[in-house]
């Protein structure tokens, strides 16, 4: 059973790291096989803004951008066709590593140097798509990071689960369980539901054609 580490937090209210509660689990009988970090091929990955953008000579197909990424100014190569001043765009710094662990480098193209490469979706890691970079929207802050930004800065626990465990396979369960080992109570999920008059008969009717 996989489940967010934010959300076991958010429902027991606890400050444990996910260190912590993956061991508190395991010692309990829940055995914690995995932490994932969704945000893994995010780190050093940040919101950049795109000042300018200028050709390199000899190259049709790549430019020299300017982007502030909050703490300094970078020049870097990029071949995308929907680059353009003003956007809000993901920038893998100087050291990053993406999907299959590519390392980003400082380079040097066509004797411009490059310090740092703006990212498509696919190349994060958040989908397949790879028709050009990703521009973000105007929420976005630069400088912050981008796992941040998306609200993806999680683990996933890969919780291995016994048959005879079935108070746990649910995350009020788990929840309920590190509770318990804190000596504390879960915080139920508010729900507001609004009850109806109308019958659900008034809306449909069933009827049996083989009662066998």
């Amino acid at each position: 059973m996989k489940i967010s580490y934010n959300w076991l937090i958010e429902l027991t209210g606890l400050d444990w790291s996910v260190e912590e509660v993956a061991e508190r689990l395991t010692l309990s009988g829940a055995a914690c096989e995995d932490i994932i970090s969704t945000a893994k091929h995010l780190n050093k990955v940040v919101v950049g803004e795109v000042l300018d953008i200028k050709p390199v000579e000899g190259a049709d197909k790549i430019r020299l951008t300017s982007v502030n990424v909050g703490t300094e100014t970078l020049d870097i190569i990029c071949g995308a066709p929907n680059v353009a001043t003003g956007q809000k765009v993901p920038v893998a710094m100087v050291g990053a590593k993406l999907q299959g662990d590519f390392e980003i480098k400082k380079a040097k193209i066509r004797g411009v140097k490059s310090y740092g490469m703006i990212c498509s979706r696919s190349e994060l890691g958040i989908s397949e798509d790879h028709s050009g970079i990703w521009v973000l929207d105007d929420s976005a802050v630069v400088g912050q990071s981008l796992a941040e930004h998306l609200d993806y800065d999680d683990y996933i626990l890969d919780i291995e689960l016994t048959p005879n465990q079935a108070d746990l396979m649910s995350a009020t369960g788990l929840a309920r369980n590190l509770a318990a080992i804190a000596g504390t109570k879960i915080k139920y999920p508010e729900f507001d539901l609004k009850e109806t008059t109308e019958k659900a008969s008034d809306q449909i009717s069933i009827s049996i054609e083989d009662p066998k």
